[in-house]
């Protein structure tokens, strides 16, 4: 693991991989490119206007330089654009703008910072800690203390999420009648899990896998639901979780609404009081509207 992981950081420090082959070695490895931070609402930015191998720098390096170099100050609103349906906020099979909800109403055991962060790579989320044991194929998760449920009006009690929950949203996505976007990994590398006490979370593979962290905090794939809300029939119609910003209206074909978490467990983040994402039906006027209301226009992609 630690040979792979220095692969990619020296890769990425060096600039020898380009934002384009970066993604299709993770699409070739079956991870989806919103996992590693290269897709999704807010993640491409227009103002970098270099094309293709015009530098020597990765885009992904350069823009986490930029940003360590910068102080953030807390509140304001984002507003990206895209063009598209939001398809509902399932937690495990949205891929469209739904995909641009999902990750910041919820938590992960681990996510990915490859794009953001080249020098970290994973970061725990959910997890505080995480490793893999040395047969290679059991990966053992730490849960973090005091992660809680947002207050919500869905009937879901506010509580810490523990390894039950991380452990029905994995069985979840392992469900083939799921249509989950994370199947494909569960059914080929996957091969037991367990949680054997509130504190721990156990995944087995089948064999070595070089992008189970990847897999993992994949955006498309991992999100951990509280329990109670998995068997909610409005699963797909709202997001109830633990995540940075709470989902606070969502219209399908014009615009969702998520304000800050106020009892998220990263104290004095997200920095950001409101995120909203505004969907247009077409890419004429999600770039009109970009343009007049100088709005981040976000692409979303397959793969």
């Amino acid at each position: 693991m630690d040979s792979e992981t220095n692969f990619w950081l020296r890769r990425a420090r060096t600039g020898r991989f380009t934002r384009r082959s970066f993604i299709g070695g993770a699409a070739a490895t079956g991870v989806g490119a919103a996992s590693l931070g290269l897709v999704g609402c807010g993640s491409d930015n227009n103002s970098n206007s270099k094309t293709p191998g015009s530098s020597a720098t990765s885009p992904a390096v350069g823009s986490a330089t930029a940003a360590a170099s910068e102080t953030p100050k807390p509140g304001g609103s984002y507003t990206p654009a895209f063009t598209g349906p939001f398809a509902g906020v399932d937690p495990h099979n949205s891929v469209y703008g739904g995909a641009g909800i999902v990750p910041e109403a919820y938590n992960y055991l681990v996510r990915t910072e490859m794009a953001i962060h080249p020098e970290k790579g994973v970061i725990d989320d959910l997890a505080e800690s995480h490793k893999v044991e040395a047969d290679n194929v059991t990966w053992t998760f730490k849960i973090r203390q005091g992660v809680n449920i947002a207050q919500n009006d869905k009937g879901v009690a506010v509580r810490a999420l523990d390894s039950s929950d991380a452990l029905a949203s994995w069985n979840r996505i392992a469900d083939p009648k799921a249509g989950t976007n994370g199947y494909t990994f569960t059914s080929h590398w996957v091969d037991k899990m367990d949680a054997p006490d509130a504190n721990t979370f156990r995944m087995v593979l089948k064999k070595p896998f070089a992008w189970t962290e990847a897999s993992i905090g994949n955006n498309l794939v991992g999100a951990i639901v509280p329990k109670e809300w998995l068997a909610s029939s409005d699963l797909k119609k709202w997001a109830v979780g633990a995540g940075p910003f709470v989902l606070s209206e969502l219209v399908e074909g014009d615009h969702s609404t998520m304000v800050k978490n106020p009892t998220y467990y990263k104290q004095g983040k997200p920095y950001l009081d409101k995120y909203v994402i505004r969907a247009f039906s077409d890419l004429t006027t999600t770039r009109i509207s970009s343009t007049t209301t100088k709005r981040t226009m976000a692409t979303f992609r397959s793969g």
